[in-house]
């Protein structure tokens, strides 16, 4: 298999499981080295040692991508052990309760715009200065294509879940090309 990748360092939120976890052992098998990112207490070291087992090096960073602190550690852990990112799939995201929107938790509610906007944004904003200085890159955003449609007991998936798309579009002038020559945004919806 040829590794498109040799060399480059991907930075992968959500790592631990799913998609994240697909694309950790994709990123790996292309060649890329990894920093892997998830709450504590999660697969993340599982998936690195997978990582790890296609000859890549790999690092896991529990972190919280709703606090600015964590985000900057895993940003500062890529940079002090690659030097670089090259890719960052910002892809950690929560589905939260599915229900009446009149019975809707109001702390749950909070709690998935702050995974599944506030995270995708703390990603973009801490990673894309580290990839414009070393020379550009790739910013992947996961959203859903449940921001398209209604869907019974999804009601906050119209609002929120076409957020990396949201993002994208939003985000442009700040972190994206015109901003930082050398950098591409796309857009995934699972």
């Amino acid at each position: 298999m040829e590794r498109r990748f040799e060399g480059k360092v991907a930075v992968i939120t959500g790592a631990a499981g799913g998609i994240g976890r697909a694309a950790v052992a994709r990123f790996a098998q292309e060649g890329a080295n990894i920093v892997a990112v998830d709450l504590p207490g999660t697969a993340l070291d599982e998936a690195v040692a997978e990582a790890e087992a296609s000859g890549v090096r790999a690092v896991a960073v529990p972190a919280d991508v709703t606090r600015s602190a964590d985000v900057e550690r895993y940003v500062a852990a890529a940079r002090d052990r690659f030097g670089r990112i090259d890719a960052f799939f910002n892809n950690a995201g929560i589905e939260g309760w599915i229900g009446p929107m009149l019975n809707y938790p109001e702390d749950q509610f909070d709690r998935v715009l702050a995974v599944n906007v506030k995270g995708v944004w703390l990603g973009m904003k801490y990673v894309a200065p580290v990839m414009a200085a070393g020379g550009g890159g790739v910013i992947v955003n996961t959203a859903s294509v449940a921001g398209l449609s209604g869907t019974p007991g999804h009601h906050r998936l119209r609002g929120e879940q076409a957020r990396g798309r949201r993002h994208d579009k939003d985000g442009r002038p700040r972190a994206g090309t015109d901003a930082h020559p050398g950098l591409r945004r796309l857009s995934v919806a699972d």
